[in-house]
């Protein structure tokens, strides 16, 4: 799908940086603006969850503790981002890539075989009380399906860590790379889930402390130490590249959209650099301090990070493909869906009540596509 937007995307800007740079091409400073607050809470939410998801792995396998892990891990992170920026994430990224699907092409396969074959998988597909057999289970689709497919459909979109990969490769290569991107990945989720299924298979007897860690834990439980330090450098290399991947979207945004429109529009590249990296570091010192909370749960806010995104999901297709969208209609679509969805959202998930929190999901994807259509329509009637 994002193959589709980025060509779209350089065929109007030849040479870009980010979403919100071309947003202001499109509709102005004002939802320029809009798009810097919402993208740069969702690369913090991103780098958030990679480096909550480096400390349980390396707590789990090393036993260390956690602030002496984290601030290893935040290092990394910072390090990668900062030595070359976009190049030194791109090469990262590839490294991971490659990690990725030769480990789970050889030790996923091994696992499931010593687990008991496509059987202990079978086992698990309801769950871990058995009772989601239903692929099509309306209840499961309303309270996660629902949510999780908006938030990951935006997230694709409005994510700055690809609109960056967008502008800095060829044009010619642009609708190629993505494409056959996009189709080597969906190997690693097929071949990952089935170690979360036999994790849910009651009969597999893997222990699960949390379920962020069923897929190492279900390793642990069947391969001996080598294939879990196997598998754990495979989760490393994917968490260390998507963390320092989100840094870097947050320093162009930082630079491009923030510094050099409002404090220093002449600023030279050594300047441009010391701003990029002194963001980085104030944003992983905020996320090392949120990771520390104990017993913090990321899906929340993974759904919350989707709610924001998800009002920006259609009015951003839009400015691609729809040359009639007013820029008002843009700006006011999305804030009164995000002020009507998020806030549902939120109080849904404090009380628990899944009913509501996914209806306030639906309503920041559905009426900021509503008011965007309506709005600009009138505009133009006027």
């Amino acid at each position: 799908m994002f193959a589709f937007f980025a060509v779209k995307v350089r065929s109007v800007i030849e040479q870009g940086y980010t979403l919100p740079e071309y947003i202001k091409h499109r509709l102005g400073v004002r939802n320029q603006m809009l798009y810097n607050v919402v993208i740069l809470f969702v690369q913090f939410y991103a780098v958030l969850v990679q480096l909550t998801g480096s400390l349980l792995l390396l707590n789990l396998l090393t036993g260390l503790s956690k602030p002496f892990l984290i601030i290893i891990i935040a290092f990394v992170f910072v390090l990668i981002a900062s030595i070359r920026g976009i190049r030194s994430s791109v090469v990262a990224d590839v490294i991971k890539m490659v990690i990725i699907l030769s480990v789970t092409i050889l030790v996923v396969p091994i696992t499931v075989s010593f687990a008991g074959g496509f059987d202990a998988i079978a086992g698990g597909l309801g769950g871990s009380t058995g009772t989601f057999t239903n692929l099509f289970d309306p209840s499961v689709a309303w309270a996660y399906g629902i949510p999780i497919t908006i938030s990951l459909l935006a997230g694709v979109t409005v994510d700055q860590q690809q609109w960056q990969r967008a502008f800095s490769m060829k044009k010619e290569n642009v609708k190629r790379s993505f494409l056959l991107a996009g189709v080597i990945f969906i190997i690693v989720p097929v071949m990952l889930s089935m170690l979360g299924f036999i994790a849910a298979n009651p009969s597999s007897g893997v222990v699960v402390s949390s379920p962020q860690l069923a897929g190492i834990e279900t390793i642990a439980k069947f391969l001996p130490s080598l294939g879990v330090g196997i598998f754990a450098i495979m989760l490393l290399s994917a968490l260390t590249a998507a963390g320092s991947s989100a840094l870097c979207a947050i320093s162009s945004i930082t630079v491009v959209d923030i510094y050099k429109r409002f404090s220093n529009k002449n600023s030279n590249d050594m300047q441009l650099v010391v701003v990029a990296r002194i963001a980085m570091i104030i944003v992983i010192i905020l996320a090392v301090g949120i990771a520390m909370i104990p017993n913090i749960s990321i899906l929340y806010l993974q759904l919350l990070a989707g709610s924001f995104r998800a009002a920006l999901f259609i009015p951003t297709i839009l400015t691609l493909f729809w040359g009639r969208l007013h820029n008002k209609a843009a700006f006011w679509g999305s804030i009164i869906a995000m002020s009507i969805g998020v806030p549902l959202f939120v109080y849904g998930s404090i009380i628990k009540n899944v009913n509501i929190s996914t209806t306030g999901t639906i309503i920041s994807l559905v009426l900021s596509g509503i008011i965007c259509l309506l709005a600009s329509k009138i505009r133009k009637l006027a």
